[in-house]
């Protein structure tokens, strides 16, 4: 079992997702017996399945939101974001460019804490 896992969510039109993730290869370096994953609002419901299974194996699960300028995209992963918030591995959520997501889950999670941060880079302050 991992200790932590981190879950990378994007959010945004298809064409303005960047390619490559780097939070992935930057954290993987500095975590290197953490549990990484990464969707996107494309993707396919049964990867999200499939992620909230990879969590599980985590003592403690850690979710970036960062949206690339559309609103409401949260809403295909709010079955995964509240089968983590039940089983009680998921303490937080970090915002990035994302007020909607805010607004929008403000409340939704008990004992979940919404952190609005300024970049990836700012990310390892929190951790």
């Amino acid at each position: 079992m991992s200790e932590k896992a981190l879950l990378y969510i994007r959010l945004g039109e298809l064409n303005t997702l960047p390619y490559r993730n780097l939070l992935a290869d930057k954290m993987k370096s500095q975590y290197p017996n953490w549990l990484f994953t990464e969707l996107d609002n494309h993707v396919e419901g049964w990867l999200i399945g499939k992620s909230v299974e990879l969590m599980e194996e985590a003592n403690q699960v850690i979710i970036v939101v960062e949206n690339f300028g559309i609103d409401n995209g949260i809403r295909p992963f709010l079955n995964l974001l509240k089968s983590l918030s039940e089983s009680g591995k998921l303490k937080n959520i970090y915002l990035i460019n994302d007020s909607a997501s805010a607004k929008y889950l403000e409340g939704f999670f008990e004992g979940v804490e919404l952190v609005e941060i300024e970049s990836l880079d700012s990310l390892s302050i929190y951790l």
